[in-house]
């Protein structure tokens, strides 16, 4: 029941969906324009006014869910976005929020650039390379349909395949604490020593499943699975095709 109310009272997985489509239409906007498909196909000028234009349309479409424009400038732990943030830090922020891959951590960080700079040192940097992250690709330059498919379609497959697999382990999970528990409501009803604790039991069972279809509502799974389908149609059909028809204006 508590759960219930504080669903109703602040409507978190409506809330969580305003925003998480919010961001996956800014991101969006942002490849097309990068990517100079319409409504991005006029003049460099032109294009970028649109883009702003239709940037606050969407502001002003979360504004009205709820949504309050001072929540979208701010960074995952609450603080105030820096205007000059580092590329590699933000090429992480983006990592994280959008396809879960996690920094390393800050030790970990030191101890690779302590040994890059010993290889670097000893061998001229030929050893040092390895100790190399990912690249980062430039976040302001224009896109193209192969570097779309590298920078956006690859991670996106690999998160969603992940997000879908951690969804259907904890709701086995739950199911099976589920289970336990009214195996052991059953076993209690049998017994005339501790019926007092069958409302205690049944309260933990009503409590699962709330969390059940909390947390892991069917919905999500079924979404995200299709979302992978259309994620592999497109991977196929890209991997079909020869490069002129990769390169069309048509397929970008």
């Amino acid at each position: 029941l508590l759960l219930m109310t504080i669903q109703g009272s602040f409507q978190i997985a409506h809330s969580w969906a305003s925003y998480h489509m919010g961001a996956s239409k800014v991101v969006a906007e942002i490849y097309f324009f990068l990517g100079g498909v319409a409504p991005y196909d006029q003049s460099p000028a032109a294009n970028q006014r649109r883009f702003l234009k239709r940037l606050r349309d969407m502001v002003k479409r979360l504004s009205v869910s709820g949504v309050r424009e001072e929540d979208l400038v701010r960074s995952a732990n609450g603080e105030q976005a820096a205007p000059n943030m580092d590329a590699e830090v933000l090429q992480s922020e983006i990592h994280k929020s959008l396809y879960g891959i996690e920094p390393l951590w800050l030790p970990c960080r030191k101890i690779r650039d302590c040994l890059r700079s010993c290889c670097t040192c000893c061998n001229g940097g030929t050893w040092g390379t390895l100790l190399d992250g990912p690249e980062h690709h430039d976040l302001a330059a224009p896109v193209n349909a192969e570097i779309y498919m590298e920078v956006r379609i690859a991670p996106l497959k690999k998160y969603y395949g992940d997000t879908v697999r951690a969804v259907a382990r904890l709701r086995m999970i739950l199911y099976c604490a589920l289970m336990v528990v009214i195996c052991i409501s059953v076993g209690i009803g049998a017994t005339d020593h501790f019926d007092m604790w069958i409302p205690a039991t049944l309260g933990v069972v009503s409590f699962l499943t709330t969390i059940t279809h909390w947390l892991t509502p069917p919905e999500i799974i079924a979404a995200i699975n299709s979302a992978i389908s259309v994620l592999q149609k497109m991977e196929l059909r890209w991997q079909g095709s020869d490069i002129r028809e990769n390169r069309s204006d048509v397929t970008r």
